[in-house]
């Protein structure tokens, strides 16, 4: 008996992750959004500036048809198994320009590591004091 409730408590966490293939499979769309009064040049320059003052470690930035992805991961640290995010920048042909992040925990378990509400507010804040100012 111990040991089915053993396994079914490693069974419940491990289907409660995330990885990057989670956060690169949903739609772009999804996460939480911004405007914000620039050209997609300036937005997707000061979204690449603003993840250099966040602790994330971008692991992949690909130019699309419909705009910027840019994939980050924060590592596993003594209060955190890590998480994984999303950013894409949506092209668009004259401003608004909108960013959409997507952010998860890779335990959904965890109660401590940065949420995607906290993560969402830094990035934009970083976003916009990156934009050139006019």
């Amino acid at each position: 008996m111990k040991r089915f409730a053993f396994v079914s408590v490693i069974l419940a966490a491990v289907a409660g992750c995330a990885s990057m293939e989670t956060v690169s499979e949903a739609p772009l769309a999804s996460g939480e959004t911004k405007s914000f009064a620039a050209s997609f040049d300036a937005v997707s320059g000061a979204t690449v500036k603003a993840l250099t003052t966040l602790n994330v470690d971008v692991t992949k930035s690909e130019q699309k048809p419909e705009g910027l992805v840019i994939l980050v991961n924060k590592q596993i640290s003594a209060f955190s198994w890590g998480e994984v995010g999303r950013i894409y920048v949506q092209k668009s042909a004259a401003a608004p320009t909108s960013v959409y992040v997507l952010w998860e925990k890779r335990n959904q378990l965890q109660i401590s590591g940065t949420g995607q509400s906290e993560f969402s507010e830094s990035l934009f804040k970083a976003i916009s004091n990156a934009l050139p100012k006019a």
